[in-house]
């Protein structure tokens, strides 16, 4: 996980990690339980419970402040101020306001761009991080993010550069400018980056913004919503298609970060969700068992979040079920010892049987292994023409076997 995902809130970076003060079970559990907007009445007798056996607060923070979340538990620790050191108090406080600080000025910032995406009529949508803390948290210091992501219509790349240029963005892209035909045709996605300042973009220009082309006769881009931003209307996708992207967002980066299962728990709790219309969308799109693995870990951390019908809905045979279990192990993320390095492209599993036609099947696996120099250069940050690219090439193919060949075995 690239360094600049982690919550950069300045308190924690000159407090060193303690965990002697609690065992490593109740910090979890403290910090999961704190990590939803509102606290239900079960999640503040057991916050209370953890509150009497003691907290090493340092720890507690330093790691909540890893996950994403400590600027909710500003919000929910309130009514337990008696008991949190004067200076924790405080400095939780403060954390909370420098991220509203921080995220008002970086959408403030965004207000010209938008407002140039809709005189063009480009079909750029606001996503993830920055809609969320406008639509479901409805407070921006609620919400932490690095970058403001976007997804785009791939048929209007070469309008977004012009707008882009014009608002004087920079690019700071792994790929040499945006990809080429041959790779737009593929959906292949480079999370081309463009710059102003401190505000930070990343483009995607498929549905769900990942390495594989999904049937695009869904109508992802029939089903885009308008949001009033500071009296700009933005496009954000409906809560239907933003819950399936989120699904198997976290899942790419294997659940790494507790604010991407709160996000899912979060956005499911609006009551406009359509669920038999999004239970249609994840069966037409083959991500029923991604989508099924993402709800079943969020009722494991908060109970009864999602309906079990929904769940029942959408679950997949022994066989996935087995290998979702064994690549994404449940005690491990709930436990929140998540090993990335390990489980690498292992999504790629599910996500490449969703694609129906056998031809681009084929061109889809080869685009994996074998993604455009460019992008290679830059994520391995090794030069174009080096012979090391093709040492990560070898890797790129072998190192999701394993991992598969033993959940096969485990079956």
């Amino acid at each position: 996980m690239n360094s600049r995902h982690i919550a950069p809130i300045a308190f924690c970076r000159s407090i060193g990690y303690i965990w002697r003060a609690m065992s490593a079970e109740s910090m979890n559990d403290f910090i999961i339980q704190c990590s939803r907007s509102e606290l239900k009445s079960w999640q503040i007798t057991r916050i209370d419970k953890i509150l009497r056996s003691g907290i090493n607060w340092r720890s507690v923070l330093d790691r909540a402040a890893y996950e994403g979340v400590l600027p909710l538990f500003s919000r929910n620790l309130k009514s337990f101020r008696d008991r949190i050191p004067e200076t924790l108090s405080r400095q939780m406080k403060n954390a909370y306001l420098a991220n509203l600080a921080r995220n008002s000025r970086l959408f403030h910032k965004l207000v010209p761009l938008l407002r140039a995406f809709d005189r063009g009529g480009l079909r750029a949508v606001l996503t993830r991080g920055g809609r969320l803390a406008e639509t479901v948290y409805h407070d921006w210091g609620l919400r932490y993010f690095v970058d403001i992501d976007f997804m785009v219509h791939p048929g209007e790349t070469k309008l977004l550069v012009e707008v882009l240029e014009q608002q004087g963005y920079w690019e700071n892209s792994h790929a040499s400018r945006f990809p080429g035909e041959d790779v737009r045709e593929l959906a292949w996605i480079m999370e081309t980056g463009f710059h102003k300042d401190d505000l930070i973009l990343d483009f995607h220009f498929n549905f769900p913004g990942i390495e594989i082309p999904l049937d695009a006769d869904v109508g992802i881009w029939d089903h885009i919503q308008s949001l009033d931003f500071f009296g700009i209307p933005a496009k954000i996708f409906a809560p239907e298609y933003e819950l399936c992207l989120l699904c198997l967002h976290g899942q790419k980066h294997c659940y790494e970060r507790l604010i991407w299962l709160t996000d899912i728990a979060e956005l499911a709790a609006l009551p406009e969700i359509d669920w038999q219309k999004f239970v249609d969308i994840c069966r037409a799109l083959e991500i029923s068992a991604q989508v099924y693995y993402g709800f079943y870990l969020v009722n494991m951390l908060w109970s009864d979040t999602i309906s079990m019908d929904v769940i029942k809905n959408l679950e997949p045979g022994r066989i996935r079920k087995k290998i979702l279990s064994v690549i994404w192990p449940s005690n491990k993320v709930l436990a929140r010892q998540i090993n990335t390095e390990q489980i690498g492209h292992a999504s790629f599993i599910f996500l490449f049987g969703s694609v129906k036609r056998l031809g681009l099947k084929f061109k889809t696996l080869l685009s994996i292994a074998f993604p455009p120099r460019g992008y290679m250069s830059f994520f391995y940050k090794v030069p174009k023409n080096s012979i090391k690219i093709y040492l990560h090439y070898f890797w790129r193919i072998f190192r999701p076997l394993p991992l598969l060949f033993r959940a096969l075995l485990r079956i």
